[in-house]
Formats: C-alpha cells, sequence, structure tokens
C-alpha cells in the first residue's frame, strides 16, 4: 500500500517528485466557500491501484481522483507517499515514519504505474454537489501544510483507511456498506489482520515468514467487515456494493467502473524449493543426520549448539526491541519470544563450561517448551505461526532433547566414576 517505493532507482524517484511538483497546486486558503466549488459534470473517482510484484507494492494502492473539465481541476490524492532521508531506515524500523498528503495529476500519477506493468481501476463515485464539494474540500484541507503529514499505521492509518474515513464524513457517513462478500464467505468472515496479510504475500513465501515472524498477537483478532477496508482492494469492492440514501431510494455508491491502466496479473511467486518450508526442512534433515553422527560416536558438537543459542538470542533482542521500543503496534506480545529470547544466551554460556547438570536442565525446558510449540501449533496459543515453522521447531526439539540425552549420560559416568 505505499504509493512509494523503497528501493526505485533514483531517476524513478527524482521523476515521481517531478510529477508531483509539477501538477501539484499550492496550500489552498480556506477563507472563502467559492474556492471549493466544482461544476456539476465534476467526477469524483476512487483509484485502486494493482498489486506488484516488489515488497512495497504487494499489497496494492488507494487513491482519489477529482476531474472538472470546466474548473481545469485535475487532482489525485494520495496519502501513500513518504519522504526518503538519511534517517529513513530508522524511522522505518522504529515506526516513526510519518506519511503525507500529496497531489499529482492524473497523468503523473499513472506514470510510475504503467512503468511498473501495475493495473489501475477507476470507479466513479455517485455522490451529489453538496458531497463533491465537501470532499475537494476536506481533501484541500487536508493537504494544507499543518495538515498533510500523518503517522502511517499500516493496519489502522493507511492510503485505503484514510479515504474511507473522509468520504464517510464527506457524506455525512451516509455510505451504507454491504459487506455480504465477507459476512457470507466462510473463510473472510473469519479472517484476521495476519491472514489477510498471508493472502495477499502468500506467493513471496519469504516475506509471509517474514512478516509472520515480526507481528504479534495483535495480527491474529479477527477483523471486523469494516477493519477489512484496510486493504485496497477490499476498499474498492466494499465501494462496488455501497449505496448511499439521500432521503429518496438508495443509489449505487459506484456509478460506473472501468479499467485505465490494464496489464495481465503476473505475480511472480517464490518456487516451493527455494520457500521457508523447503529451505528449513532441508535444514531438519541436515540437523537429523548430525545428530544421528552424534549418538552412534557420542559425541556433542558443542559449536553447532553454542551458534543456535547466539542467533536466538539476538533474534530475542529484535523481538523484546519491537515490542518496547517502536511504535509498530503489531509487533507487541509476539510469542515468537518463547523460543527465541535474550535469555537463551544462558545456554550459550553454559555450553562453554562443563557444568552438565545445569545444561540438562536447561535443555529439559527448552525441549519441552519446543515440544509444546510443535503439539499445540495454531489450535491453543492465540499467534498463528508460519507453516515453515514446523521443521524449525522440530529442530529446535531435537537438539534440546539430544543435549539433555548426552548431559544426563555425562552426569551419570561422572557419578559411576566417582
Amino acid at each position: 500500500m505505499l504509493q512509494q517505493p523503497y528501493f526505485k532507482p533514483a531517476f524513478i524517484y527524482l521523476c515521481t517528485i517531478l510529477c508531483i511538483l509539477s501538477a501539484s497546486a499550492s496550500p489552498i486558503s480556506s477563507s472563502s466557500d467559492n474556492i471549493y466549488k466544482l461544476d456539476s459534470s465534476a467526477s469524483i473517482s476512487l483509484l485502486t491501484c494493482d498489486p506488484g510484484n516488489e515488497m512495497y507494492s504487494t499489497f496494492g494502492h488507494s487513491a482519489f481522483f477529482i476531474k472538472d473539465t470546466v474548473t481545469k481541476v485535475d487532482r489525485v490524492y494520495n496519502y501513500g507517499t513518504f519522504s526518503y532521508d538519511d534517517d529513513f531506515l530508522y524511522k522505518f524500523i522504529t515506526g516513526d515514519l510519518d506519511y503525507f498528503l500529496s497531489i499529482s495529476n492524473l497523468e503523473g500519477f499513472m506514470w510510475e504505474y504503467e512503468m511498473d506493468n501495475r493495473g489501475v481501476t477507476q470507479q466513479i463515485l455517485h455522490l451529489n454537489q453538496s458531497e463533491k464539494e465537501k470532499l475537494y474540500q476536506l481533501l484541500e484541507e487536508n493537504y494544507l501544510p499543518e495538515n498533510r503529514v500523518y503517522h502511517y499505521d499500516f493496519l489502522f492509518d493507511n492510503c485505503s483507511t484514510r479515504l474511507r474515513d473522509i468520504l464517510e464524513k464527506a457524506t455525512g457517513k451516509n455510505i451504507e456498506y454491504d459487506f455480504s462478500f465477507i459476512t457470507k464467505n466462510a473463510q473472510a468472515k473469519n479472517q484476521s489482520y495476519r491472514n489477510m496479510i498471508d493472502e495477499c504475500a502468500g506467493h513471496l513465501k519469504w516475506l509471509t515468514f517474514g512478516m509472520d515472524l515480526m507481528i504479534g498477537v495483535p495480527s491474529d483478532k479477527i477483523a471486523t467487515p469494516r477493519e477489512h477496508l484496510f486493504l485496497p482492494n477490499n476498499l474498492m469492492t466494499a465501494y462496488f456494493f455501497a449505496s448511499t440514501n439521500n432521503g429518496n431510494r438508495p443509489s449505487p455508491l459506484v456509478a460506473n467502473t472501468k479499467t485505465i491502466l490494464h496489464f495481465d496479473a503476473k505475480k511472480e511467486a517464490t518456487p516451493f524449493f527455494q520457500s521457508p518450508l523447503f529451505v528449513f526442512s532441508l535444514f531438519f534433515l541436515l540437523v537429523l543426520f548430525i545428530t544421528f553422527y552424534e549418538f552412534k560416536k557420542e559425541k556433542w558438537l558443542k559449536a553447532f549448539d553454542i551458534g543456535f543459542s547466539l542467533l536466538f538470542s539476538l533474534i530475542g533482542c529484535l523481538f523484546v526491541f519491537m515490542w518496547t521500543s517502536t511504535r509498530h503496534h503489531v509487533a507487541y506480545v509476539n510469542l515468537n519470544l518463547l523460543w527465541a529470547n535474550p535469555f537463551v544466551i544462558i545456554g550459550c554460556i553454559l555450553f562453554f563450561t562443563k557444568k552438565y547438570r545445569l545444561i540438562s536442565w536447561f535443555a529439559l525446558v527448552y525441549c519441552v517448551m519446543s515440544l509444546c510449540l510443535l503439539l499445540s501449533w495454531r489450535w491453543l496459543l492465540p499467534q498463528d505461526f508460519n507453516i515453515a515453522m514446523m521443521p524449525l521447531f522440530l529442530t529446535l526439539t531435537l537438539r534440546s532433547g539430544y543435549i539433555f540425552y548426552y548431559s544426563r549420560n555425562k552426569l551419570k559416568r561422572h557419578h559411576r566414576h566417582g
């Protein structure tokens, strides 16, 4: 749902900025209502942009377009822009990246999507004159320097929810949604935010895995039908079925729908043999072979598990940081901390010693924990885990189980020789 990408070549950023600057009007004073007048022939449309194959474009995008040939208004209102500065990466990680409303003409807006081979659908909205002018006024007031910047929230305050809310305000909440496309769909009505995210990004297996790893319990909340509209495609569908009621009989909210930019949708899916599930399954088989070798030789390759412990403790530090030190609310209460947390470093330190009693207790606790995660999976815990975690949990259970077995044998031998 990001209008501007993270990893675009510099010339695309430059051209996009030039398009915006050349097409954007100066902020308009609200001192006179006449400046918000539109001709009766003016149209207001929802533009819905197809998802792309890059990470930044996976969820699509939405914008409002106002066209008035009489007053020469040709403006696309885009809530998905941000400043790419030296602090971008830090702000993005900590959740302090502010977005802002930008304005371009239709040609400038469409240029980027044509470059990316992404289609754009236009829904011309059926609004009365006062609703059109009210929406125009609200958008222009939002564009004032003191109003245009907002704190972006992927689920609750983004390019789609902003359009949904401002149109409801302009129409006096006179929009009647028909959410049957959600409520009568057995799968859709029980979807959580995580489910919807995975559905959109499911073809990019590593992206899905990474997002499932970083987001916590808040993303597993079952979304209400209205909350489904944080996704641009859901907003477009909701508008298609919605109606307005101005005292007469209800009228469809969408007067006309047309495709103004078409490309065959080609989702470049991650091949299975490159997916996290396949890679972690191979890793499990490798660890199984190593563990069998250790068992036959009555050895313990400590370096292997020291590396494991160090890695998981660092990942746990990242989970804690995302929970306690960022504004990413969906990263709070991440139950992946059960297997990857800063305290795993204790195991890393113990493995350098010969304190086999302590090692055995640590390994037992970790083995029970990973086994419980494996058995409870998605049925008992309030957070879903990515399917690729299954072979990883198997690996953790296997290694901690073997460390417990080896350390207990060491203790028995020590007692026999003592």
